[in-house]
């Protein structure tokens, strides 16, 4: 069985020790707590992102964190990028994504695509030699 690793900011780990100080009948009320903290990152997180209706530069591309869990997604729909760029690499075209899912246009697999590589597009530099 592979451990569940969960990320947590400052105040949910305060609210986990916090819980784990009490006895066991109290502890149902601050696991209430302690999960809808879950829900809201806080601002010292740093992969903690705004809501973007859009992204700038890719208007069918919005990241909500109650959508998909935040990630890159279509605008109004929950279909990650991610995936788009799995069923590319699987062999589908445009054409069979946009049959498979006809809620969709031509423009948004592209778009998608496009955010995708622009994402990946770092250059990495090999390290000198060390003398």
């Amino acid at each position: 069985m592979t451990p569940t690793v969960l990320s947590m900011t400052p105040r949910t780990r305060e609210l986990l020790q916090a819980a784990l100080a009490l006895p066991a009948g109290e502890r149902a009320d601050i696991a209430a707590v302690l999960l809808a903290s879950l829900d809201e990152p806080a601002e010292s997180d740093p992969r903690a992102v705004e809501q973007l209706d859009h992204v700038p530069g890719y208007g069918r591309i919005a990241i909500r964190p109650g959508v998909l869990a935040g990630k890159p997604c279509l605008r109004g729909h929950r279909i990650g990028v991610d995936m788009l760029v799995r069923l590319v690499a699987y062999g589908w075209s445009t054409e069979d994504i946009v049959d498979a899912y006809p809620q969709l246009e031509p423009d948004d697999v592209r778009q998608a695509l496009l955010y995708a590589a622009d994402l990946t597009a770092e250059w990495i530099y090999p390290r000198p030699e060390q003398a």
